[in-house]
């Protein structure tokens, strides 16, 4: 085939720079002939054709559906693809691109010449410096027997379910620190905690970690340190846009050690917490994590001094955990 252009058409703005734009120009590079030029454009509405193949991409407000569309050559149906809300954008660019290779079958490196009565493509790319450059012979041509296995993967079949290049079984690792309020107490806590979070569905996570807390002291002239060791479930509610809500809830085992007037007092509470998280997801590995946390343990704590008991306590606490989520 003769150089051809392709004008990929964002429609919308501060596209052309993710991470699902990558994965299309990825999988267009793999699918098509080398010596196609492929331009990535962002325009708020479709442009009239020119002398180059222009397809439109298009998605949804929740980003879980996206449209194609051919603007030049007419005529063409277009696709629609979905995703599971799991889905990462470089793997959803992905099916978007294989799924545009299969709009355009006259410009696949494996495509047969058209025949002589058959209307030629356009020849020559639109005037822009990208097309310029690309026309260039690349500096490193493939040897011909490596173009058959290049262009012999039929991907375009796994577009409609890009969802299976998800990988199952994730592992994540959390890192917070928090402040907390009592309400048996007017001083103020702080502590830290680390997590691990097995992603076993898209939607849900089974989580064990640990931490430590000071502070909360309902008496004066006292000191109160928490251990605590977690363990439950993460239930994501909601994402778009690059914000996720998520339930989570954690059965608690605390070791609460307290240090009045120099006597030192240690006991062990199971408990429970319930957290409401705000993540915001500013990469496909990296999320930011806000929780406003409830937690207590059960059964009242009995504070002695000189083997005489002086308070019963209930600790509910009230925490606000900020931190980060990193999926390697």
């Amino acid at each position: 085939m003769s150089p051809a252009a392709l004008v990929i058409v964002l429609v919308g703005s501060g596209e052309a720079g993710s991470d699902w734009a990558a994965g299309t120009l990825q999988a267009l590079r793999e699918a098509l002939d080398r010596r196609v030029v492929i331009e990535l454009r962002e325009a708020p509405e479709l442009p009239s054709p020119d002398d180059a193949y222009v397809v439109s991409v298009s998605f949804s407000r929740d980003g879980r559906r996206a449209s194609l569309r051919c603007v030049a050559p007419t005529g063409r149906p277009g696709k629609e693809l979905e995703f599971r809300r799991g889905d990462r954008p470089l793997d959803r660019g992905r099916a978007v691109g294989y799924a545009l290779g299969a709009l355009l079958p006259e410009l696949r490196a494996d495509a047969p010449a058209p025949p002589p009565s058959a209307a030629a493509p356009p020849a020559s790319p639109p005037p822009s410096p990208v097309a310029e450059a690309e026309t260039t012979p690349p500096p490193r041509p493939p040897p011909p027997e490596q173009q058959p296995q290049a262009a012999a993967a039929p991907v375009v079949e796994a577009a409609p379910q890009p969802q299976a290049q998800r990988p199952q079984g994730r592992l994540g690792f959390e890192v917070t620190a928090f402040v907390s309020s009592s309400f048996v107490s007017s001083n103020p806590g702080f502590g830290g905690a680390l997590a691990v979070e097995l992603r076993t569905l898209d939607w849900l996570g089974v989580r064990i970690g640990g931490g430590g807390a000071f502070g909360n002291s309902p008496l004066p002239a006292s000191t109160v340190r928490e251990v605590i060791l977690r363990g439950g479930l993460r239930a994501a509610m909601f994402q778009s846009s690059g914000v996720a809500v998520s339930a989570v809830a954690h059965a608690l085992l605390v070791q609460l050690e307290m240090y009045l007037n120099g006597t030192e007092q240690e006991t062990w509470r199971g408990g429970a917490e319930l957290s409401l998280e705000l993540a915001f997801l500013p990469a496909s590995m990296l999320s930011v994590v806000l929780k406003p946390t409830a937690r207590t343990t059960f059964g009242a704590i009995q504070i002695y001094v000189n083997q005489q008991r002086v308070a019963a306590i209930t600790p509910f606490v009230f925490c606000l955990e900020l931190g980060l989520r990193i999926w390697p």
